[in-house]
């Protein structure tokens, strides 16, 4: 091999993954080095799929009791239970699982433009939603007493405070934008009732799944390629992989937590 073509085969190496097939070579591109907050969507044929489980093999979850001490009206007088981490059958439930920096693929569905979130019975409704980076929260209380959302984006063991609104009974419904400058996770908290949470998870492209209820997930029509498929939870944070995917196929993966 002449030098050009050396230095041109190592041109083609930086860009993307080379496997051997039929005694050649066969460029798989990568999305790894994709920019973030880059994506389009365009037209995919022959794309393929991942399906998995989300393990928790220990069966440990972890719940938290707080007392109630005001509201009684609203928020009644037991004590709340929090669910932090929920197992089921050694599958670890309220986990998202994302493929990381993929720069086109399918489209964003309009659901995830805008997202609710209602303060009912001194509980936020939804605890776990998705929505896409730059989308809308809009956020109603429907309780007959005050609350205060406290909306901040997680950054490892940092906080970085998206809003912080006080909404009184029959109070209009608060509109603001959801982003997430690092990482995916948005946590709502009231300042009024500490036992009141939820989460947002922050989609910069729309290959995301929430796992079901036996912490099984589906995420179809990818682009075939190799990347960065990355597992989240609110309170146990982020597990990673790498998977390859080919035309018309279907990759399996566990993520153990």
């Amino acid at each position: 091999m002449s030098r050009r073509a050396r230095q041109q085969l190592l041109r083609v190496i930086a860009g993307g993954f080379l496997v051997g097939l039929s005694g050649g070579l066969l460029l798989v591109r990568s999305q790894a080095g994709v920019p973030e907050g880059v994506y389009q969507a365009v037209e995919l044929a022959d794309a393929g799929s991942i399906v998995g489980e989300v393990l928790r093999p220990s069966g440990e979850g972890e719940t938290e009791e707080f007392p109630v001490n005001k509201d009684f009206a609203a928020c009644g007088k037991e004590p709340r239970h929090i669910e932090w981490v929920r197992v089921k059958d050694g599958r670890l439930l309220d986990a998202v699982v994302f493929i990381d920096r993929i720069g086109s693929g399918k489209p964003f569905s309009a659901a995830e433009d805008t997202v609710a979130l209602r303060q009912t019975h001194c509980s936020f409704e939804p605890q776990l939603q998705i929505v896409r980076d730059g989308g809308n929260l809009e956020l109603r209380n429907l309780d007959p007493v005050m609350h205060s959302a406290r909306i901040y984006e997680v950054i490892q063991s940092a906080r970085r405070q998206i809003l912080n609104a006080v909404q009184d009974r029959d109070a209009d419904p608060i509109s603001t934008v959801i982003g997430a400058t690092r990482g995916n996770a948005v946590k709502i908290e009231c300042g009024v009732h500490d036992f009141m949470y939820a989460w947002i998870f922050v989609a910069r492209n729309p290959y995301y799944a929430v796992v079901d209820d036996r912490g099984v997930f589906h995420i179809d029509n990818v682009p075939a390629g190799t990347y960065r498929l990355r597992a989240w939870h609110g309170r146990l944070g982020y597990r990673e992989t790498k998977v390859v995917i080919s035309a018309r196929e279907q990759s399996h993966v566990e993520f153990i937590y």
